[in-house]
Parts: C-alpha cells; sequence; structure tokens
C-alpha cells in the first residue's frame, strides 16, 4: 500500500449547523456565470435544489478529499489497489476491525482486469488526475477522471458509477462532469440529494504570461442518468510560487462553507514573507444564488491566536494563555471554553480528531524536538492523558502513530517504518539495489487507542508490485 499523503485528510463532521441563515451581509457575484455541461444557460429552474425549509438544518459532511486520500464508511477503507501505484484500476476494501485488505470483487476466478470485474475503476494507460471511491448513504461511488492537460494527453474523460457498498450493481451516475481539460484533484460532498465535486484545475497560461487556478463546483443528482449542473466557476490569478485559493469545509442545505487565501498587495521578497501576509476568510458560498458571501467575523482573529483549525463543525482555537476554545464559525458563539488547558511550551501542530466528547490535538515541543499528542476531556474540561510515542524514525527520532483512515469508529494507523532493500535495473541494464523501507498500518478501535491502548492489529495487505 502506497504511503498517504494526511495534511489533508478529511474525516465526516458530525455536529449540526444551521447554514441557511449564514448569509448575512453583502454578497459577492462570481466574475463568469457559469453555463451548463452542454454550453446551454442555465436557468433558476435548473439550478434549484430540492425544496427545504428556511432555517432547515443539516449535517456539515466532507466525504472524500480524492487524490490517495482514501475514504472510510462503515467500517471500511476505500482506495485503488496498490498493486497498480502508477495505473490504479480497480477498488480495495480494508476491513477497519480486522485489518484484511482484499480486492472489492468477489466472483471466483476474477483477474480483476477488465470492466466485468466488480473491483473495476477504470481502463489502464489513461492520464488519471483522480480514481478511487467513497462510500455514502449506503452506496458506494466510484470516480474516474482524466487530465490530458497535465499528463501524456489523450481524452478527457469523468465519470462516476454507484454500486452497493460490496461492489455489485454497478450503474453509471454521471458522466462529462469535468468543464475542461485540466483537473489538479477533486474533494467530493454530500447531501441527502446531491453530490457536489469540488474541483480544482490549472487551464493554462492566457494572453498576459498568467497562470489561472480555477475552481469549479458540480451539483451531481444521486439519481442515475441525471446530468451533472455547474453551478459556480472561481478564478484566481498565480503569481509566482502562490496563488489564490478557495478551499471547502463543507456542505448542508445547497451551501458551501468555504475559506478564501488572499495574496497580499505586493510581493513581501519571500515565500515566506508571502505566506506570512497572506489573509484567510471564511465564507458560505450559496450554490442556488451561486454568490459568495462576505466574511464570517467569527473566522478573523485579532493576531493572538496561535492555533485555529476546523474539525467538527466548529473552528478550535489556542490563544496565548493555554485557552482552548470552540467557535460555532456562522454565528460567532462560543460553544466550548477550557482555559489553562494547552502546556505553554507547547506548540499545537494539528487535531488529530474529535471523538464524541473527547478531542484529540497533536503539539511539538521545540526544546526537545519531540511530538505529543493530548486528550482533552470536553465535559469536565480537563486534560485527560497524554497518548505515547510508539515508534522511532531511524531508531532515534520519537514518533507518534499517524492517522491514516478513520470512520468515526475505527482507527488505520501508521505504526512503524521497517527498513527493506530493494532492487531496480539500471538504464545500462544492471542491477542495483538500494536501501528503503515499507510503513506498517494497523487498525483499532478510536475508544481504545484513547484510552492509551496500543492494542492494535497489523494490517495485512495486498501485495504491492516493486516499481
Amino acid at each position: 500500500m502506497k504511503q498517504i499523503n494526511l495534511s489533508r485528510l478529511a474525516m465526516t463532521l458530525g455536529l449540526l449547523l444551521a447554514l441557511s441563515a449564514c448569509t448575512a451581509g453583502g454578497q459577492t457575484t462570481p466574475s463568469a456565470g457559469p453555463a451548463a455541461p452542454d454550453g446551454t444557460a442555465q436557468t433558476a429552474e435548473t439550478a434549484a435544489a430540492p425544496t427545504q425549509s428556511p432555517a432547515s438544518v443539516g449535517t456539515l459532511h466532507m466525504v472524500w478529499e480524492g487524490s490517495d486520500i482514501p475514504s472510510a464508511s462503515g467500517g471500511q477503507l476505500y482506495e485503488p489497489d496498490s498493486t497498480y501505484l502508477y495505473d490504479p484500476r480497480c477498488l480495495t476494501a480494508v476491513d477497519l476491525q480486522t485489518g484484511i485488505q482484499r480486492m472489492l470483487c468477489s466472483k471466483i476466478g476474477c483477474a480483476h482486469n477488465s470492466s466485468d470485474c466488480d473491483a473495476w475503476v477504470c481502463e489502464a494507460g489513461l492520464s488519471l488526475a483522480q480514481c478511487g471511491g467513497f462510500a455514502e448513504d449506503g452506496r458506494l461511488y466510484r470516480v474516474c477522471v482524466t487530465d490530458p492537460h497535465h499528463g501524456m494527453g489523450g481524452a478527457l474523460l469523468s465519470r462516476v458509477e454507484v454500486s452497493r457498498p460490496d461492489g455489485n450493481g454497478r450503474t453509471l451516475l454521471c458522466e462529462d462532469f469535468v468543464p475542461d481539460g485540466s483537473c489538479i484533484d477533486i474533494t467530493w460532498l454530500a447531501d441527502d440529494s446531491y453530490l457536489y465535486a469540488c474541483i480544482q484545475s490549472n487551464p493554462g497560461v492566457n494572453e498576459k504570461g498568467e497562470t489561472k487556478n480555477r475552481f469549479t463546483v458540480q451539483r451531481i443528482p444521486k439519481t442515475p442518468g441525471s446530468p451533472a449542473e455547474l453551478l459556480y466557476q472561481w478564478q484566481s490569478t498565480r503569481t509566482g510560487n502562490m496563488a489564490e485559493s478557495l478551499q471547502v469545509a463543507g456542505v448542508s442545505g445547497g451551501q458551501l462553507l468555504v475559506t478564501l487565501t488572499e495574496l497580499p498587495a505586493e510581493h513581501t521578497g519571500s515565500l515566506a514573507g508571502d505566506y506570512a501576509a497572506s489573509t484567510t476568510t471564511l465564507h458560505v458560498l450559496d450554490l442556488n444564488t451561486r454568490t459568495l458571501g462576505e466574511p464570517l467575523d467569527s473566522w478573523t482573529g485579532d493576531g493572538s491566536l496561535s492555533f485555529q483549525q476546523m474539525t467538527g463543525g466548529l473552528l478550535w482555537t489556542i490563544d496565548g494563555e493555554g485557552t482552548l476554545a470552540a467557535v460555532d464559525p456562522l454565528t460567532g458563539d462560543t460553544v466550548e471554553q477550557c482555559p489553562d488547558l494547552w502546556p505553554e511550551e507547547m506548540e499545537p501542530r494539528g487535531i488529530f480528531g474529535l471523538y464524541g466528547r473527547r478531542l484529540v490535538v497533536d503539539g511539538y515541543d521545540r526544546a526537545s524536538d519531540r511530538e505529543h499528542r493530548y486528550v482533552f476531556d470536553l465535559d469536565t474540561g480537563t486534560l485527560q492523558r497524554e497518548l505515547p510515542a510508539t515508534w522511532y524514525k531511524e531508531a532515534v527520532q520519537p514518533r507518534l502513530p499517524a492517522l491514516m483512515a478513520d470512520d468515526g469508529e475505527h482507527l488505520m494507523l501508521k505504526v512503524e517504518e521497517r527498513p527493506v532493500t530493494r532492487t531496480t535495473v539500471g538504464q545500462d541494464g544492471a542491477v542495483v539495489q538500494y536501501p528503503s523501507s515499507d510503513s506498517v498500518f494497523a487498525v483499532i478501535p478510536a475508544e481504545d487507542y484513547l484510552e492509551g491502548s496500543e492494542d492494535w492489529t497489523t494490517c495485512t495487505l495486498l501485495p504491492a508490485e516493486e516499481n
């Protein structure tokens, strides 16, 4: 199994937020009103969401952030077959209780190399932007998108299929939902009636020599055969090594919660300076009116925040006094406040996860060059325990288990790296050996891990080809 990028891992968010009341304040209209995939202009009727109460309350929900990050749901982890590291074609499933990985196909004698296979996602030889699957609402969706603009050429293909969670009964849901020949990545969200494909792309350089980063949203009905609807389009100009960016945080009631990062007005002279001078604001994007709301006041800090991160539908912050607090980003109300919990010498690094009434936060002690992981009990407002570092990188540096996937009840963790020697053939035909490492993964119930248990089950994975 390939190593998974965790920095963008998104979990299902479980707290309820009323998003329909969040568009107070001015509205910013997108620079270009998008057309439907067939090129015709959209009408209010075609863009309308299912009828719902103005005060409807929904779950802020993210399904899958795409790329090589797997999707966990219902006790299973879905990702492309690791035997095709550079040409993924079939879905596998890792049982998050036993740690056993299997091909998502139970047909006797199936070679897993054609569309007759229940695990099949896409044909070989494509220049892929995204290949994989995610489970939502008792159904399994599999996605195949090519990127001829940034890959090896070929045709633009975008396809979503739906099946039962075991892979059987595969049906085409939607085709041709990517609007141009570029697709860097897709974040997938869902509500009761729709899937939302939030597409990041980079179509190319314009006549001014500028590179436009594009963010589009496709709203795809869950009914097979229904066409995708392009509801919003936004472009930014890339300057040097930085670009404005629009990132999605969740969806509910036909509205997205997004963060907009803007560059400083003038280049500071360094990339680090530009990052430090950039600003990030939180907005509601209404997909029915195709308008981006004014910045939500609750996201704007006063400069004293040493840490802020969205999780569980809330904005969590740690200030200079060590107070851990959670703010409803849509109302500005403080929902949780735990004073004097965070150790003064510790730099907060990120939220590991929110499990019921327990929040797990990672920190870093610069003086000792050590990682730390703390479990906070939100009911008592206390620091419950510190979780131990369980393995050593290169036998020297202590390391915490890294979260690979989470379905809310079970965790998949990276718990070790084992040194191995690999063999390859050089350009001159000579056999070359080189040192490398294999990641070791394990599964454990979330509650057990939060209690400090290391009694996890090592995963049994499908063999990977040498590359």
